[in-house]
């Protein structure tokens, strides 16, 4: 097993890589979900590259969701 962070971790299986992420439940105890299994480490890479884009993506979708609802917000009803 290869640690990559606190929150990723990369195992093997025969044949392939195996890519999981920790993961909490609504009791909050910890556990390594599986992402995905890739057949060699360049797929593996540009399966973390994606990901990591998708959460960006997400971060700045949701920071413009929050900033629509505060500019809402502090609109003076005429």
């Amino acid at each position: 097993m290869i640690q990559l962070n606190k929150n990723f971790r990369v195992n093997s299986v025969p044949l392939n890589l195996v890519l999981e992420e920790r993961r909490k439940r609504a009791s909050g105890d910890e556990y390594w979900q599986v992402i995905g299994f890739y057949p060699d480490v360049l797929i593996l890479k540009k399966a973390l590259i994606a990901r990591r884009i998708k959460d960006v993506v997400g971060n700045f979708t949701k920071l413009a969701e929050i900033q629509e609802e505060l500019l809402n917000m502090l609109k003076v009803k005429e």
